[in-house]
Parts: structure tokens; C-alpha cells; sequence
């Protein structure tokens, strides 16, 4: 369950959207930045006050900027 605890940014609440991107990353650095050879999915965009189980499947490459 997201609630306004797990916003990225101070006084950033998601309960504030209509609708939200969900990213699951599993990173190779164990940095929270996404960065080449680390894989990702995401799901948007997702309204904000649904109750039913979403499914993410991790299955994106995370490739070199530029």
C-alpha cells in the first residue's frame, strides 16, 4: 500500500496527484539513482486511488545516457 509516507520529496505528498508512475529498479550499485546495467520496470499511469494489486514486472535494461 502507497500512502503520502513513501513520497520522493519532502512536502511532496502523492495523495496531492490524480495519478502516479510505480518504478521498481533493482540496482547493480545499490545506489537509488538509476544507472546503466541496472533493470527497471514501471507501470503509469496509475490512478492514485485504486485498490486493486498491481503487477510490475522488472524487465527493462536501464541503458547509458547520451
Amino acid at each position: 500500500t502507497l500512502s503520502d509516507d513513501q513520497a520522493m520529496a519532502p512536502g511532496m505528498n502523492l495523495s496531492q496527484f490524480k495519478q502516479v508512475t510505480v518504478v521498481a529498479r533493482i540496482s547493480r550499485s545499490g545506489q537509488p539513482v538509476a544507472q546503466p546495467g541496472d533493470w527497471q520496470g514501471l507501470l503509469e499511469p496509475v490512478a492514485n486511488r485504486v485498490d486493486d494489486v498491481l503487477q510490475l514486472t522488472i524487465n527493462q535494461p536501464v541503458a547509458a545516457e547520451g
